[in-house]
């Protein structure tokens, strides 16, 4: 609640547990983890009970899930480390495997377990990176969602919207199951996951927020976000399935998480403010400041610049940017068509290529799109879509899984010393103190569940 406390899911009735560690309700003695999840599990009994009832009493034609359908619900605190969402999920493939195994002389071969990720972006690679932790094989499960974040592209690019449905569930599970109909008979497509790896110099290092600061990497920081060691060095390798950015975006997203709060619509309005305040009186550096140049890496030791702050005349940037976007998704901050909209301008000096302008986004394609924005253009189209097109296309590739998207950093250093640049991974923003280079190559792709039709969640403004 807006007091900062929880009501405890089970029946003793405790409306106003704090919403602080360790999360245990000081009425019944039980956790808010275990509190919640029992509450899964009881709705997954009366789901059961409403299924026989609703194939007992339901008329001819009507919709029935009986036997198609098996309700399986977890409850995972991403906070606490929680494992038991993901074990479940790994016992249901074992299973599956073992009846598959079974019936190998029937040719069976069972299709892959729907999992349905209640949650944002965040959420959703946070599952997938889960998955992979646990080494389950990404093609027996496919990926759903229920849109449950600020944005929500994820959810918008397999055209399921930009918002959760008014009523999960309804009376006697009604449009539960309606929802799990659609799941069910949606048809899967390929998305691709990325890996991107950040490299520091000599005394590199990584902030984050916290308690509204930003603080050097601590311990849990490094774990979570997989800050290594390597040559003596900082370096972060994380998974993106929407973008990647640094220059002026991550530098307001940074502001705007130490004012985060509990509102969708709060968190807008703060994005929109802390936009406001970096154009007009704290603007981070320009890209060619910090930036030495852009190259695509092709198998080997072949390589090709696309763009060179220092270069020849034809990969010099047109303008001066203050924004680099590496695109997965189809759309950006909640809808906004960035590669769509930017299609008559080059990002260099160079006239913009027919079959660059030309080319089309496809989250499962292999493929990356790579924008630069002037810091204005960038807040204008996400702010004014009507003034939308500001960006410049640099790249449209690299389509396989060898070659890599390479961006090199010069030797460069902010007033403190500290040569901050600011970068952002699928919505997670983070200081970067003297990068020396950012290499990104396709990870893997899974299924996901893709609506062809009306998208029939509730689409955000």
């Amino acid at each position: 609640s807006s007091k900062g406390t929880w009501a405890c899911p089970m029946a003793c009735g405790e409306k106003a547990v704090p919403s602080k560690s360790p999360y245990i309700c000081t009425k019944c003695g039980v956790s808010r983890t275990e509190g919640l999840r029992q509450h899964l599990q009881n709705a997954e009994t009366r789901w059961q009970e409403s299924e026989k009832k609703h194939y007992d009493q339901s008329p001819a034609g009507a919709l029935d899930l009986s036997g198609q359908v098996e309700l399986k619900t977890s409850y995972a605190d991403q906070r606490q480390g929680d494992e038991v969402a993901v074990a479940e999920l790994r016992g249901l493939i074992n299973t599956r495997t073992a009846k598959e195994s079974e019936e190998k002389n029937a040719g069976a071969n069972l299709p892959p377990i729907r999992v349905i990720v209640a949650g944002g972006d965040g959420t959703v690679m946070w599952a997938i990176s889960e998955i992979e932790a646990h080494k389950i094989d990404n093609q027996r499960v496919a990926i759903g969602v229920v849109p449950f974040g600020t944005g929500n592209d994820f959810s918008r690019a397999l055209h399921w919207g930009g918002a959760a449905p008014k009523r999960l569930v309804g009376p006697d599970f009604r449009d539960m199951r309606e929802h799990l109909k659609a799941w069910k008979d949606a048809p899967l497509r390929p998305y691709d996951v990325w890996r991107v790896s950040v490299q520091t110099k000599d005394k590199g290092q990584f902030k984050f927020v916290h308690n509204q600061k930003k603080t050097v990497a601590s311990d849990g920081d490094r774990k979570q976000h997989n800050i290594t060691k390597v040559d003596g060095n900082d370096n972060m390798t994380k998974y993106f399935i929407n973008y990647y950015s640094f220059g002026f975006d991550p530098r307001v997203a940074l502001g705007m998480e130490k004012k985060r709060t509990k509102s969708r619509t709060g968190n807008l309005i703060r994005y929109a403010w802390e936009g406001v305040k970096k154009q007009t009186c704290r603007a981070p550096p320009a890209v060619k400041e910090f930036l030495q140049s852009v190259q695509v890496h092709k198998g080997g030791s072949e390589k090709e610049v696309l763009f060179a702050t220092d270069g020849s005349a034809s990969t010099q940037p047109n303008g001066s940017p203050g924004e680099i976007m590496v695109l997965n998704c189809l759309t950006f901050a909640g809808g906004r068509n960035l590669w769509g909209w930017s299609n008559k301008k080059s990002a260099t000096k160079q006239p913009l290529d027919a079959n660059l302008k030309a080319a089309a986004q496809d989250f499962g394609d292999k493929r990356l799109e790579v924008l630069t924005y002037t810091r204005m253009g960038f807040g204008m189209d996400v702010a004014l879509p009507v003034c939308q097109g500001r960006g410049g296309r640099l790249f449209h590739g690299p389509g396989n899984d060898e070659d890599k998207l390479q961006f090199e950093f010069k030797d460069y250093k902010t007033s403190n010393g500290e040569g901050r640049v600011y970068m952002e991974i699928d919505g997670e923003a983070f200081v970067c103190c003297h990068p020396q280079d950012v290499s990104i190559q396709l990870h893997k792709q899974i299924n996901v569940l893709y609506n062809d039709g009306t998208p029939w969640f509730t689409p955000a403004c």
